[in-house]
């Protein structure tokens, strides 16, 4: 199926963003691999996040 095979691509491309950025651990075993969210990494994301904004979703001046 012509729709299966276009998600099939746009997720693996989706994947490699996330192992590229470092968000998403890959534990190769076998054919297949095992994937886990990277906690240290996307605690840092979330941490740089309240620094530019504000509880309320002001930005702090800071240009992104």
């Amino acid at each position: 199926m012509k729709f299966y095979a276009n998600f099939e691509i746009e997720m693996l491309h989706h994947l490699k963003v996330l192992i590229t950025a470092d968000l998403i651990n890959v534990d190769k075993r076998g054919k297949g691999g095992y994937y886990s969210v990277n906690r240290g990494s996307i605690s840092k994301v979330n941490e740089l996040l309240n620094d530019i904004f504000d509880a309320e979703g002001k930005n702090h001046g800071i240009i992104v």
